[in-house]
């Protein structure tokens, strides 16, 4: 069995390769990002729709794992596993969008997916390693590609929990400083027509259905914040 590993912060994982590619299974992905069990797993039932089998992923029964020696599987177990590529694997993470995602991410795809690849195209030369005869433009358009792809992660992703709380208690420090504090009685009488007209405002400015919905982007340099720290209500005509 393949007892090879890669450290991925505090996380030793295990390399897995199936169709000449290295793959990694939901129990990795959640470990290695810290998340609980399970969440992976969600996240591709979720959006399986938008992954494409054999590319974005590949279902291997237990037997071929065992036969391959590819990782330990329990004899209980009969019903195929979800092997992810590197594709599968960034469209499954790319709601985790936490500074621990970010470094993770950044680290598997430059290390575990993109290491044997690499490897293979190099070849001793009398001062080092230089990249095989051919290999140059392949390499920079993977380059492209995973930047491309990271691209996508940053256009698709919203902002997490403690982000959202964020623009929360910013949005009600707006209203009760507009409405002359969160005791007087012009915020208990005005308060819900404001925050509905902030998150109308907002959601207009910033192109999303819910603050929820945000695109981490703005919270950068506390875009957001701000304007909501400088929004004025007007009366909807």
């Amino acid at each position: 069995m393949e007892t090879n590993s890669i450290k991925i912060g505090e996380n030793d994982l295990q390399v897995k390769e199936w169709n000449g590619q290295r793959v990694v299974t939901f129990k990795d992905i959640d470990r290695v990002h810290q998340r609980p069990d399970g969440t992976a797993g969600r996240n591709f039932r979720k959006n399986r729709n938008h992954l494409i089998e054999n590319e974005d992923y590949f279902k291997v029964c237990p037997d071929e794992i065992r036969r391959h020696n590819i990782m330990y599987v329990s004899e209980r177990l009969h019903q195929d596993i979800v092997l992810l590529t590197e594709s599968g694997y960034l469209l499954i993470v790319k709601s985790f969008t936490d500074d621990l995602a970010w470094d993770v991410q950044r680290k598997l795809v430059n290390t575990y997916f993109k290491f044997k690849e690499t490897m293979e195209n190099l070849q001793p030369v009398e001062n080092g390693m230089v990249l095989s005869t051919g290999k140059f433009e392949e390499a920079v358009e993977s380059i492209v590609s995973c930047a491309d792809t990271f691209k996508s992660m940053i256009d698709y992703s919203t902002i997490n929990y403690k982000q959202q709380q964020i623009l929360l208690k910013t949005a009600r420090m707006r209203v009760a400083d507009l409405l002359g504090g969160a005791k007087s009685p012009e915020y208990k009488e005005k308060s819900r027509i404001y925050f509905k007209n902030l998150w109308q405002n907002f959601c207009y400015k910033f192109g999303c259905g819910s603050y929820k919905d945000l695109n981490p982007q703005y919270m950068v340099g506390g875009i957001a914040e701000l304007w909501i720290l400088q929004w004025e209500y007007k009366e909807h005509k």
